[in-house]
């Protein structure tokens, strides 16, 4: 293995590039802390793949997976109510008949409305590897609820930082070493994006810049067709900035369009790359400015958002209720013992016998030994979150019982959400990995400790399986 010996807990974000997939510490500097081959990292094993990786999963979380702009499609509609009831059935009927035969598709995508404009603009995946590459992540513990582009993340910073970029056509040029990236938008919302390879062979400067004039020309027309709309301002990112102004003048003169250095507007860009050439398109990013990328335009699977939003809840009650369970019983040993003594005769004013005394002695003792073995359970709170915390985000309880007595240990009963067998074994061998890591006694537990219901209840394309173990703790 090459794990590195460290409990630092990392974000990182997933990014592919060049058909390779990199998983990037956000926190230093573009650190790449493992990278496969997309197609290669689809056919391993999850063993295989936490052991090629330089961190342990669980010491890393994933914040978002950065797909290609072409992994994802947008449209947009007219439209007279903001109301989410109304909005997403609706967009769930278009992508139905867009993926008859993808049913699941239809749960990821992204919306805004515009109240303004009453008009519904929407993102969805439409690349198949892109589904199936969100379920392998989810089953090696690296699973995001986040899938964006380099494309929904320019927008993301150029809505902070560019006061008119919500109107009107924009396009942004983003020139890297061996490749230059074309995106268009359309009143703050991503329209589609062109990748022009720069050919190492060419002669001189000039060959660059025609064949970006000529793409750019192209694209623009081809804009004007789809956003009904011209280009207002275009915006270029290339180097430092004599050798922007030089490439810009170039580009001006040859594509008949005036052109900005992004610089001048956007002051705080890095100087330069961070790995431009593992990251590529994202490589000029701050990366700490999408750490928490709430108001980040993502594509994410609608149901699971849903019940993730609902876990903090779900937790904080039931915190509560053991809260309230234990100064209940608190409350019960303070009233039992204070019954007792109200109950108990009066002291007799006499010496006590030498075997009184033992008596007592041995009494004591006993009590002492209770209260040290009660010591060294396991508290039920902590342990309780711990078990949370182990869950995978398919994983849910349904029903736990606790037994600190003599030997302690969970009944626990739970449902998995999953495709069909093959993903619910998958999400099953999570669930026992992660339980191994936080219970030194669970590693005995096996699939042959697991018992399933023969009852598996199907719904909307989703199959629901419910099991039952015993964790000793």
């Amino acid at each position: 293995m090459m794990f590195l010996f460290s409990k630092k807990k990392y974000n990182v974000i997933s990014l592919i590039n060049n058909e390779t997939l990199y998983f990037v510490d956000m926190g230093d500097k573009g650190k790449v802390l493992g990278e496969f081959p997309v197609d290669r990292f689809m056919e391993m094993d999850s063993k295989g793949l936490i052991d090629e990786l330089k961190i342990q999963p669980g010491l890393m979380k994933n914040i978002l997976l950065v797909v290609p702009d072409y992994w994802i499609g947008n449209e947009t509609h007219s439209f007279k109510s903001k109301k989410a009831s109304i909005i997403e059935p609706f967009i769930e009927r278009k992508l139905q008949k867009k993926f008859p035969a993808n049913p699941e598709m239809i749960h990821f995508y992204d919306y805004l409305f515009s109240e303004k404009d009453q008009r519904l603009y929407v993102i969805y995946l439409q690349e198949a590897k892109a589904l199936e590459l969100y379920k392998k992540l989810n089953v090696i513990g690296l699973g995001t609820h986040m899938i964006s582009t380099p494309a929904l993340l320019w927008e993301f910073i150029f809505k902070k930082k560019l006061s008119e970029f919500s109107k009107g056509g924009k396009a942004f040029i983003h020139h890297l070493s061996s490749e230059c990236l074309m995106y268009f938008f359309s009143n703050g919302n991503f329209v589609f994006s062109r990748n022009v390879i720069i050919p190492e062979s060419l002669d001189t400067p000039s060959e660059d810049v025609n064949i970006m004039a000529y793409e750019l020309n192209q694209s623009l027309y081809l804009f004007s067709q789809e956003a009904k709309e011209e280009i207002q301002d275009i915006y270029l990112l290339y180097g430092g900035e004599d050798e922007a102004d030089n490439l810009i003048n170039s580009l001006s003169d040859k594509s008949g369009r005036d052109i900005i250095n992004i610089r001048e507007i956007v002051k705080d860009l890095p100087e330069k790359p961070i790995n431009e050439k593992l990251l590529g398109p994202v490589s000029y990013l701050t990366l700490e400015e999408i750490i928490h990328p709430q108001t980040l335009l993502t594509i994410s699977h609608r149901q699971e958002l849903k019940a993730l939003e609902w876990r903090p809840i779900l937790k904080t009650g039931t915190i509560i209720g053991l809260i309230l369970l234990l100064l209940m019983g608190a409350e019960y040993i303070f009233l039992y013992k204070k019954n007792y003594e109200l109950k108990s005769p009066p002291l007799k004013t006499q010496l006590l016998s030498e075997e009184d005394i033992y008596s007592r002695l041995d009494r004591y003792e006993r009590a002492l030994n209770i209260i040290l073995e009660d010591i060294k359970r396991p508290p039920v709170v902590p342990t309780i979150l711990k078990l949370i915390d182990s869950l995978p985000d398919n994983v849910l309880i349904s029903e736990l019982r606790v037994d600190v007595k003599e030997e302690p240990q969970m009944d626990i009963q739970c449902i998995i959400t999953a495709d069909g067998p093959e993903e619910f074994k998958k999400s099953l061998m999570a669930l026992l990995s992660k339980l191994k890591e936080q219970f030194p006694k669970a590693n005995n537990l096996g699939m042959d400790s697991i018992k399933l219901s023969d009852e598996i209840k199907k719904e909307k394309g989703r199959e629901y399986y419910r099991i039952e173990f015993k964790l000793y703790l």
